[in-house]
């Protein structure tokens, strides 16, 4: 990972991004893009956190995420064939069609320049108006609240049998979950365990508030699951399958 890891550095410079951009491009945060850029990977996390990290990272810098695992061997680049030297033949270069072309070009340019001239002229808006006098003008309503910013949702890892997930901008996860067939669930709540058994269609279940959530599914293909009003798609299979989500905070995933 720590090759990985120089190239996707590499590939910052190259694009004149700091690591300001990519906190604001990927919602992490500064130290842990200072870990990460330190190949310090042992003060992030667990491993599957730092590959989550760094397919975010790459996304932002130019490089296809499924790529940065690829052995180098599948980028071999084969080289033209040479042409034989007595194969090659000599013409002699004709001007007229060229010059032919350069003048239609510059024809065409000039009409375009003209044209677009005159549709600025034609849609160039009216004078403003002037303002209206001070006391008619609407005073700010000192009571008007910030607008909140939107719930996210990011994705750390996933595959077949496990998947994690982080949310942002919410005070505390509030997890729905209702099942639409016959599937066995085992939840910890804050490393608590809460609810354990079968439940069949029609059955939901309500976590929150919490800051990490860990679910074990015997088959997820028979639930859907909410967080803070935000669906989580579930694989369609009917053997185990874990799930976790957790709170983020500035930036910092919540253990």
């Amino acid at each position: 990972m720590e090759e990985i890891m120089k190239r996707l550095i590499e590939a910052r410079h190259k694009a004149n991004l700091s690591l300001q951009d990519i906190h604001e491009r990927t919602r992490i945060s500064l130290k842990q893009l200072e870990h990460l850029e330190a190949l310090q990977f042992d003060k992030i996390g667990p491993a599957v956190y730092v590959r989550g990290f760094m397919r975010r990272y790459a996304q932002e810098v130019g490089i296809d995420p499924d790529t940065l695992w690829e052995p180098e061997d599948s980028q071999v680049v084969v080289a033209p064939a040479r042409v034989p030297r007595h194969h090659l033949t000599r013409r002699k270069f004709e001007w007229g069609p060229l010059v032919r072309v350069i003048v239609i070009v510059a024809i065409l340019a000039l009409a375009g320049v003209l044209i677009r001239a005159a549709i600025l002229n034609f849609l160039q808006p009216a004078p403003p108006a002037p303002p209206a006098p001070p006391e008619q003008q609407e005073q700010e309503d000192p009571n008007l609240e910030e607008p909140q910013p939107e719930p996210i949702l990011s994705e750390i890892a996933a595959n077949d049998s496990e998947a994690v997930y982080a949310v942002q901008n919410v005070d505390a996860l509030e997890i729905v979950i209702t099942y639409s067939g016959n599937c066995w669930t085992r939840i910890f709540v804050d490393g608590e365990k809460t609810r354990e058994g079968t439940f069949g269609a029609g059955h939901s279940e309500e976590i929150g508030p919490a800051q990490v959530v860990r679910i074990r599914f015997g088959a997820p293909k028979y639930v859907n699951v909410e967080v803070n009003g935000m669906a989580i798609e579930t694989p369609d299979i009917t053997r185990g399958f874990n799930l976790e989500i957790r709170l983020e905070e500035d930036g910092q995933v919540t253990d």
